[in-house]
């Protein structure tokens, strides 16, 4: 997650020819190809070895950084996009199901899922903190510097993956891919309701943090934010994110379970709210809400993880992260033309009014199921 270029990212991307509508459809491609990846990595590294496909995430992985300093038009940002994605693919949902299966050999899994789980985004988002304060320092000698940069620090995943120890661990079978997926498919839909329930509320927050995130630097903009404030506010946001994950666990103790979901499905609705009718700096505020969401629903992807088989964990969590992005190649164009448009504020309208009917569709639901007490054992207090 130390990712240089981010903060600069539509800038950068303007600076190629390109219009928002076009970023957009950027972020389609990548989402459409993480679309069509996501499962078969994650299904991969069930099957053969999480090592095995971390190692190849670190090659694509540099791969894309590199081609992505030889960028020039949209067709060269779109082939980095797809590598870009492959690479994502082959990281996420494995990275979390060897952090479970480690607790589990190390039996340590209960009690400390959730912890663990918030550290882990702690980490991440520092290390995005400390890369947006590398492209502050980097901007004022040009927007390709923070690129070249991203493109050395690339390759550093792949020399991390060689470290990797595996653990040992049930897996799925090489030669019955059918029973293999009627396995999972069970799991998901027919065990309980609550897993679904869960996977759900996770793509419903995750779409909405991930057009926010896109929306930002034009949100900036729209405010007269300097660029070169871009990396400082990038590395502001991120804190709070990697403070909200540190300390979700103890949220949930706080207030309970139940309230904990209904204010990580309630944020991203304040905060498109916020963007839309809030055109001054304040308006930089309220897109703390998202961040917050995007802390605290590291309880959720522990519950996920908690009573997922360890032969099946990584496709588990790929499905989430697969619906995210199916979500996103629907909606991220039509999020675009709205601010093409219309300006952010009536992209942001239709946003809000969007995540309000899933939050009453899905997280609802999910909240009565949890006081029901039917997520008894799905969710486990830290």
């Amino acid at each position: 997650m130390f990712l240089v270029f981010m903060p600069i990212a539509v800038p950068y991307f303007h600076s190629r020819g390109l219009d928002m509508a076009q970023v957009y459809q950027l972020q389609s491609i990548y989402a459409a190809c993480f679309f069509l990846f996501e499962l078969p990595t994650g299904y991969l590294s069930d099957m053969v070895s999480r090592r095995f496909v971390l190692l190849l995430h670190g090659i694509i992985w540099g791969v894309a950084n590199t081609f992505l300093a030889l960028s020039r038009g949209f067709g060269h940002l779109a082939i980095f996009e797809i590598l870009a994605a492959l690479g994502a693919c082959l990281f996420s949902g494995s990275d979390i199901a060897l952090l479970y299966d480690s607790l589990e050999e190390l039996q340590e899994l209960k009690g400390q899922g959730a912890r663990m789980m918030g550290r882990t985004m702690f980490y991440a988002r520092m290390g995005e903190t400390c890369a947006a304060l590398l492209c502050t320092a980097l901007i004022p000698w040009g927007l390709s510097n923070p690129i070249l940069a991203q493109a050395c620090v690339g390759w550093i995943p792949l020399l991390i993956s060689i470290t990797l120890v595996e653990p040992r661990r049930d897996r799925l079978s090489a030669s019955q891919h059918r029973e293999n997926w009627r396995r999972i498919l069970r799991k998901v839909l027919k065990e309980n309701n609550t897993t679904y329930l869960i996977i759900l509320s996770l793509i419903s927050i995750g779409t909405a943090t991930l057009l926010a995130v896109w929306e930002f630097q034009e949100y900036w903009k729209a405010l007269n934010v300097p660029v070169g404030y871009f990396g400082l506010l990038w590395a502001a946001y991120n804190l709070v994110v990697a403070i909200a994950a540190w300390f979700a666990h103890r949220f949930d103790s706080f207030i309970g379970r139940p309230a904990l979901i209904g204010a990580v499905g309630f944020l991203p609705v304040i905060g498109f709210l916020g963007m839309s009718f809030m055109g001054s700096p304040s308006g930089i505020f309220i897109c703390l809400a998202f961040q917050l969401a995007r802390g605290i629903k590291v309880v959720l992807l522990d519950a996920l993880n908690m009573h997922a088989d360890a032969s099946m964990r990584a496709t588990i969590n790929s499905m989430v992260n697969w619906g995210v992005r199916l979500s996103f190649v629907i909606l991220g164009p039509i999020f675009g033309i709205l601010t093409d448009s219309g300006g952010v504020a009536r992209a942001s309208i239709f946003a809000a009014v969007f995540f309000l009917a899933a939050f009453g569709i899905i997280i609802v639901p999910l909240i009565r199921q949890i006081k029901s007490g039917g997520a008894h054992y799905v969710i486990i207090n830290d």
